[in-house]
């Protein structure tokens, strides 16, 4: 992880007058897709600041103008998916649980398009090289596997594709933000967040990494974006 503070060092200014406003579908119109889905919090006071917030530093990692096509792996309710339709002019998305047709049942309600699968990030259901980004948030710490994860995120992307990768830091104050949530986060979250970046500089070139809160240290901040490319450690 030497490469670390190289990319850490872009993260001031990036932060600074992030005032976006990003497309969320309307509260009425986005559902629930499985029953632990916290959909609430991204529309409760205060608390919402720290769920939006990590979607607008993937955005600010995006390069300017649309990708022809994207790919959001495990986009759960859909609640990022608006937004991202916004960045690309095919937008497609997989995730593993049953309530997809809730999710283009708001798809269709808010007025924007998204091919969207049922499909696991370690055996993603499209043929290789096909998208110019590809994003994933708060998927990773779920995942075990990050080897395959990493494998299959690299095939599908092209060679100049955008990877932007968001993950929660594990640390004593996010076990007990988890822990008023009614979750333990061990369990639900068996991978730290420096296994992941592990798993990163492994299998692709780490491009910049922007911590959230910019100020705290890395290991005390809240939530962490990457931005990667295939680059020169492509199989």
């Amino acid at each position: 992880m030497d490469a670390l503070e190289d990319v850490l060092e872009s993260a001031l200014g990036l932060e600074n007058g992030m005032m976006m406003k990003l497309a969320i579908p309307k509260r009425r119109n986005i559902f629930k897709a499985t029953w632990e889905d916290s959909l609430g919090l991204y529309y409760a006071p205060v608390i919402n600041y720290f769920y939006l917030h990590r979607f607008k530093i993937a955005v600010k990692l995006m390069r300017n103008g649309k990708y022809p096509a994207m790919l959001d792996l495990g986009f759960g309710c859909g609640i990022f998916l608006k937004e991202l339709s916004r960045h690309a002019e095919k937008l497609s998305g997989i995730d593993v649980h049953d309530g997809i047709d809730k999710v283009r049942e708001m798809a269709r309600r808010e007025g924007f398009s998204a091919e969207l699968k049922k499909g696991s990030i370690l055996s993603i259901p499209y043929g290789s090289a096909l998208f110019d980004c590809v994003v994933s948030m708060s998927v990773l710490e779920h995942i075990p596997q990050l080897e395959s994860a990493m494998s299959e995120i690299k095939r599908v992307a092209n060679e100049n594709a955008d990877i932007i990768l968001g993950f929660p830091v594990k640390n004593i104050l996010m076990n007990s933000f988890f822990r008023l949530l009614g979750y333990d986060h061990d369990e639900i979250h068996p991978c730290g967040h420096l296994e992941i970046l592990q798993a990163i500089e492994r299998n692709l070139d780490l491009v910049r990494l922007i911590k959230f809160p910019q100020w705290a240290a890395l290991n005390h901040c809240l939530y962490l974006v990457a931005k990667c490319r295939k680059g020169k450690k492509q199989d």
